[in-house]
C-alpha cells in the first residue's frame, strides 16, 4: 500500500494534474521532450544541454522558456477542469 492511502482527498487533484501533465509531455516535439528531460529530470544546466544537443545556449534557453510557459498553461488548464 502506497503512502497516498493516508492523504486526504483534497491532495488527489494535484496528483491527477501531474499525471495529465506527464501525458501531455509525451505529445510535445522531440527536442522539447529531450530538453525537459535533460534540464528538469537530469539536472543539466542550459550550457551542458546545448553541448549534448549540439545547439546554441540561446536556443536551449528559448526552448526552456517555451517549456515553462507551456507547463504553466497546461497546469492551469488541468486545475480549472479538476
Amino acid at each position: 500500500m502506497g503512502s497516498d492511502a493516508f492523504l486526504p482527498p483534497e491532495f488527489f487533484p494535484e496528483k491527477d494534474v501531474m499525471l495529465h501533465l506527464e501525458q501531455d509531455i509525451r505529445n510535445w516535439p522531440r527536442d522539447e521532450r529531450e530538453v525537459f528531460e535533460l534540464y528538469f529530470v537530469e539536472g543539466l544546466e542550459p550550457e551542458e544541454i546545448a553541448m549534448v544537443m549540439n545547439q546554441s545556449r540561446e536556443k536551449i534557453q528559448e526552448v526552456l522558456a517555451s517549456i515553462q510557459q507551456r507547463m504553466r498553461e497546461q497546469t492551469l488548464e488541468k486545475q480549472a477542469v479538476a
